[in-house]
């Protein structure tokens, strides 16, 4: 009687998926329409036989399986022998599912893992629990440093975690550390930087992929101001056991090239284009590859909403959080008062030209504050977006760190004891 109520309820689930499976394959094929149906069969089979063999359907989205089971229970009593092992199996492969990193984890079956947009596109992006590969990257030339870096390098590999540096002869031999390279980087899990926002920006420059994503940053404070660090060093153990917790804020970079050089660079601040001289500058810009202005004046700031708050904050342009994809342009010094910064599209080609003919100068061309190359007449500077954002991990949500810091150490709107109106 047992077996006749096992295949009586196999037959049901059976003939439910083959409803799904029709809804499945008509014209308007949408997850709405599955979801509908196999909550349908749900209720009709009321058992979890019915779950075991939809979770095939609700996971993979393929019919290989039900249309198996559909012709094993039409032979006979063999589907209701075997449909509900293998629909168990396949619950079990399906909920228990693997990662891109080799980590297994256990999902909810109705689960929908949220996703963060960056760039315009929407990233998920994973930190495994179970970290395998660090790159720990201190501020240049500092003992300060490079002892809390020691310390971190050996918390990691006492629980036996690969740590990568740029100078392994600074640490001691017995952490074994390795030499960071460009290979390397595609098998990274984590970046560790202990240092000031200059660190970040060096680690943006070390992370040159167009088609890699980039792997999270923790960013801990001991610079002169660390506006773009979010943890304090002091509690660097507790942060970094945090880590899979966190969620990243996927900060825009530039690309920067030139037509005189084959030369290709990641921007996390801003380009500055600058006149040496006596003389103005004059720079064309060209957006798209239509003409917009003649820029005369100092010279030019393209930045990002990273880097808003820095050099192009000083000239005069506009500050924006670092979850806004944008490109600005701000004019240095410029001989015009009509000229104002600009808030450009995340998307647009900026190409700055300097003229054939034009006042004898030297003008540079500077990424994040390091001379990149310097403009002959005719020749240009083209700016990108990156393709791949620098993921920088923070506790908080909604732009709440960067609100914090423009506030408290920038002292955004800040004012002094204000006298009462009595």
């Amino acid at each position: 009687m047992r077996e006749k109520e096992l295949g009586v309820y196999c037959r049901i689930a059976v003939v439910a998926g083959c409803i799904w499976n029709v809804l499945a394959r008509t014209k308007q094929e949408t997850d709405h329409r599955r979801e509908v149906a196999i909550s349908i069969c749900r209720q009709i089979s009321g058992t979890l036989i019915s779950i075991g063999i939809l979770g095939l359907a609700e996971f993979k989205r393929k019919t290989r399986f039900l249309d198996i089971a559909t012709v094993a229970v039409l032979v006979g009593g063999v589907g209701s022998r075997f449909t509900p092992v293998i629909g168990v199996i396949n619950l079990i492969l399906t909920i228990l599912k693997t990662n891109e990193q080799g980590y297994v984890s256990l999902n909810a079956p109705n689960s929908i893992m949220p996703q963060r947009p960056a760039a315009q596109e929407t990233r998920s992006h994973v930190i495994p629990r179970l970290i395998k590969n660090v790159f720990i990257v201190k501020k240049w030339q500092s003992a300060k440093t490079l002892a809390i870096s020691i310390t971190i390098a050996e918390w990691y590999r006492n629980a036996n975690v690969t740590v990568f540096v740029e100078n392994p002869i600074e640490f001691p031999s017995r952490l074994n550390v390795r030499a960071f390279s460009q290979t390397s980087q595609n098998h990274l899990d984590l970046v560790v930087t202990v240092g000031g926002d200059g660190t970040l920006l060096h680690v943006s420059r070390l992370l040159g992929s167009d088609t890699e994503e980039l792997p999270p940053c923790v960013v801990f404070s001991m610079g002169s101001l660390g506006f773009l660090a979010n943890f304090s060093t002091a509690k660097w153990r507790e942060t970094l056991t945090q880590v899979p917790c966190m969620e990243p804020t996927y900060r825009t970079r530039l690309q920067c090239t030139t037509n005189s050089t084959d030369k290709k660079y990641y921007v996390l601040n801003e380009v500055a284009i600058i006149g040496r001289g006596t003389v103005i500058a004059q720079l064309e810009i060209w957006i798209n590859g239509y003409f917009v202005t003649l820029c005369e004046g100092d010279g030019l700031i393209v930045s990002t909403a990273t880097g808003s708050t820095g050099y192009n904050m000083s000239c005069g342009g506009p500050v924006a959080p670092p979850s806004v994809p944008c490109i600005m342009v701000s004019p240095i010094a410029p001989a015009s008062l009509s000229f104002r910064p600009l808030v450009l599209n995340e998307h647009a080609r900026l190409t700055v030209t300097r003229p054939l003919r034009g006042r004898p100068l030297t003008i540079d061309v500077q990424t994040d504050g390091r001379s990149f190359a310097s403009l002959a007449p005719g020749q240009s500077v083209d700016i990108v977006r990156s393709p791949q954002p620098l993921p920088v991990l923070t506790t908080t949500q909604n732009d709440k760190d960067w609100l914090e810091s423009i506030t408290t150490k920038l002292k955004w709107n800040a004012r002094g004891a204000v006298q009462s109106d009595d």
